[in-house]
């Protein structure tokens, strides 16, 4: 080597000679993390929609656009999808509730060791990190929540072959509980199953991980572990920041991490993780009456996921008139809850004839128009008549609001008891 490209050596693995790289959404299991320290539920829902605005205040600006990009976004998602998605808009508006001080505090327990800014953006990996550290912080999730100081050399062997230094271990200390690490570390298991980074998949080995890209594509990412080896690559260009369009995380450095995995997992064992865990039993509170705001509202602080359906109905318009399941009823946080919600107008229907027809024949063709059937009975002296429809009011051709009243009058043979109604 010459004496520039010495002078110029960095060591991207380490940060060593230069600086670490922005970590796109691998970074995210560190918010995960704070959320569930601060008690916020796996089934809390947040709206996913790409670009809405979240105020970041005071950790960033009061209109920061949260625009996603791995993963694709829409409607109400809780933290089990947002997760396996790697939806950008849920994880800022997450980081905003948990507060991005607290996941600084997590990232560098669990073994970040770069500075880190706290802006709300911090969950999208806008901090730069190095690969050593995000492969230990990772490391701190498959150890059940222990953290251990990585180091370089186990042991150095003389010309002799007498062992001259043996490390055993790192520092290692309790980061985070055994809970919330096996939770995480169970959750990041669905990016690999069926999330941005299936192409991590290990086959018989369960393994666990996360997608990163950042906005440019100039650096992407994949971290994550089996039980017993933890990796993580990144993907870009050594001396400078440069956009590869159309680089993803999961489609550019996962197929990395899996074919360095595979080899790095010959001859070990399959062991287990912890089970992707299931969220919380909630109870639906009762939105009928509500105005769709409110209702929306009450649902998503529940940590259920509101539908909304608009219904034909009488005023006041925008105010839910029924809802499914019930309120009241318990299920599974997360879950969808219907909610109708008032037109404000009625729909009218054209009223059908009916004069001639039997009294079922014409009770049911009503019936089937969204009419309530009202029956009246009269004598007739014409024997064609009797059984069937003389009359009807409002008469036919009008048009009148659905659910309305239709009376018709029914003949019977004149000196004869009336007719029980038919059947």
């Amino acid at each position: 080597l010459g004496l520039a490209e010495v002078l110029s050596q960095v060591n991207l693995a380490t940060g060593q000679g230069g600086t670490g790289r922005q970590s796109g959404s691998a970074f995210k299991p560190f918010t995960l993390v704070a959320a569930f320290e601060e008690g916020i539920p796996l089934g809390k829902v947040y709206n996913s929609a790409s670009g809405q605005i979240v105020n970041c205040t005071p950790y960033g600006p009061p209109q920061y656009r949260a625009v996603n990009a791995e993963g694709s976004g829409g409607g109400y998602v809780d933290l089990r999808t947002a997760t396996a998605r790697s939806i950008n808009a849920v994880f800022v508006q997450l980081a905003v509730d948990v507060s991005p001080p607290k996941i600084v505090e997590v990232a560098q327990r669990m073994g970040i060791d770069s500075p880190l800014t706290p802006f709300c953006s911090i969950t999208l990996g806008t901090n730069e990190v190095t690969p050593l550290e995000m492969a230990s912080a990772f490391g701190t999730l498959a150890n059940r929540g222990v953290h251990c100081e990585p180091f370089a050399i186990k042991r150095v062997v003389g010309p002799a072959g007498g062992q001259l230094f043996r490390q055993r271990h790192g520092d290692c200390e309790q980061a985070v509980s055994r809970d919330i690490a096996d939770k995480v570390a169970g959750l990041l298991r669905l990016v690999i199953e069926s999330g941005t980074g299936t192409a991590a998949n290990l086959g018989q080995w369960p393994a666990f991980g996360k997608t990163g890209t950042t906005n440019d594509s100039a650096d992407v990412w994949f971290s994550g572990c089996t039980r017993q080896v933890c990796a993580a690559t990144w993907v870009g260009h050594e001396e400078a920041r440069t956009p590869m369009p159309g680089a993803y995380g999961g489609t550019v450095a996962a197929p990395v991490w899996q074919d360095f995995m595979l080899v790095a997992m010959r001859g070990k064992p399959s062991e287990g993780l912890p089970p992707i865990p299931e969220p919380e039993t909630a109870r639906i509170p009762d939105v009928v009456g509500e105005t769709k705001a409110d209702a929306v509202d009450i649902l998503v602080k529940a940590h259920f996921t509101p539908q909304v359906e608009v219904v034909p109905h009488a005023p006041p318009a925008n105010v839910v008139v029924s809802q499914a399941p019930a309120g009241g009823a318990s299920t599974v946080a997360g879950s969808r809850v219907t909610i109708r919600i008032s037109s404000g107008v009625v729909p009218t229907k054209e009223i059908p004839n009916v004069v001639g027809l039997r009294e079922v024949a014409a009770a049911s063709k009503l019936q089937r128009s969204g009419f309530v059937v009202q029956v009246t009975r009269e004598p007739t002296e014409y024997p064609r008549l009797v059984g069937r429809v003389i009359a009807q009011a409002p008469g036919a051709g009008g048009k009148i609001p659905e659910g309305s009243t239709v009376a018709i009058v029914v003949g019977y043979a004149a000196g004869a008891p009336p007719p029980e109604p038919e059947a």
